[in-house]
């Protein structure tokens, strides 16, 4: 009897004991799920988190280029300032200085500036210039070359007389000849002297004037064919009525 008491006992146990053991399976995977979608879930939130990262870091550098928000002002400003100092530049006119002057060479000037402004920056007359011919309140032209005489000497070719045109030939005060009285200086000639030349009439006369403040003055009588309305045969016909 008592050992068929104990053979039941240990039926008993070993069915819970066995029980027990497949719960326990059932809850070691139960606690494998929850690990597993926990993982998923830390994943998933930094997979998340990441994108959000992202988007943050390109709105950012959407940020960096708006000139809006990172001194488009001082873009504009020193496009600006580019700009200004290339209407600086525009301004400015070069101008060769020669003859009875302190100091002869190239100087810049300011745009607008006279013939007296140009003589001063080259240290001003000397005590035997010439000024008899030099118009020193002419505005003197960018490239040109203004040349003050001295005193019993004839201009020298290719220079200004002070009002932006040329003169070679002409010659002043006592050394004028008849000749060269007889002359008309196709640089210097108002609109009345150049219509009293034949062939010329009022409006050639005026393209004449046009052409050498437009492209500056004649460097020999030649030039006066680039004038429309010139042709080589009105040319002989003046060429030796006028002088440069």
């Amino acid at each position: 009897m008592a050992q068929r008491v104990r053979e039941s006992v240990f039926v008993r146990i070993s069915r819970r004991l066995r029980s027990m053991r497949h719960r326990g399976a059932f809850v070691a995977l139960c606690v494998l799920l929850v690990a597993a979608v926990a993982g998923l879930a830390v994943a998933g939130a930094t997979f998340a988190s990441g994108e959000s990262f992202t988007i943050e870091r390109s709105q950012r550098a959407e940020e960096t280029v708006d000139p809006s928000k990172t001194g488009g002002a001082s873009g504009d400003k020193l496009v600006g300032e580019t700009v200004s100092d290339a209407a600086e530049s525009d301004d400015m006119v070069i101008v060769d200085v020669d003859g009875a002057v302190t100091a002869p060479g190239v100087y810049e000037l300011e745009q607008g500036a006279r013939v007296a402004d140009a003589i001063a920056a080259a240290g001003g007359l000397s005590p035997d210039a010439d000024t008899t011919s030099l118009n020193q309140a002419a505005e003197v032209a960018d490239g040109s070359k203004i040349y003050v005489p001295v005193i019993g000497s004839a201009p020298a070719a290719g220079s200004s007389s002070g009002d932006g045109s040329t003169g070679s030939a002409a010659v002043n005060g006592s050394q004028a000849g008849a000749s060269s009285n007889a002359l008309v200086n196709i640089n210097t000639a108002s609109l009345e002297e150049l219509d009293g030349l034949p062939g010329i009439g009022p409006a050639t006369a005026q393209a004449i004037i046009d052409d050498r403040t437009e492209n500056g003055p004649f460097t020999s009588p030649e030039d006066l064919m680039r004038v429309s309305g010139i042709g080589e045969k009105k040319f002989e016909k003046l060429s030796s009525l006028i002088c440069i």
